[in-house]
């Protein structure tokens, strides 16, 4: 039987945009008992604080791993990520400038924080999508690829 992959954001500090850099503690689990798998890793649910997003309200979002699903417009190229429903809009936590005011969000991704999936401390590497600390990234990825199929399961708690 082939599960999906499913990927915890919880943040329990930093509960805004202000908040440290990797607020969170992100754990991802691959329940299918072909490729049974679980790691744990920094991680962040608001964007950085450079940007105007507030960020995506918690929930579960449903979506889909690709090799290339998510663009890092700093170095022209695209990388591995997870496309959120179906890049469709997402509620956010206030008004979004991106969106004209109205609090949503679209094209959201959770994603590594960087390209070259390198680690750092001060830079999120996100204008609004949920990202893992670079120097996880590559397991991450392994352990999603490994999965039975694409599907991903992403949810954002806040404490």
């Amino acid at each position: 039987m082939c599960l999906p992959t499913h990927i915890y954001t919880i943040q329990s500090t930093g509960n805004g945009k202000n908040g440290p850099t990797w607020g969170a503690a992100g754990s991802a689990s691959n329940d299918s008992p072909e490729s049974p798998d679980f790691m744990t890793f920094p991680a962040n649910s608001f964007p950085d604080v450079k940007y105007g997003s507030p960020g995506i309200v918690d929930g579960t979002y449903y979506g889909t791993y690709g090799r290339a699903a998510h663009g890092f417009p700093s170095v022209g190229k695209r990388g591995p990520g997870v496309v959120l429903n179906n890049n469709g809009a997402i509620p956010t936590t206030g008004p979004n400038p991106a969106k004209g005011g109205m609090p949503i969000a679209d094209y959201v991704h959770m994603h590594c924080q960087s390209y070259g999936q390198s680690r750092s401390d001060t830079n999120r590497g996100s204008p609004g999508c949920i990202t893992a600390r670079g120097d996880y990234c590559e397991r991450l990825w392994k352990m999603v690829e490994n999965q039975c199929n694409k599907n991903v399961i992403v949810h954002v708690i806040r404490n």
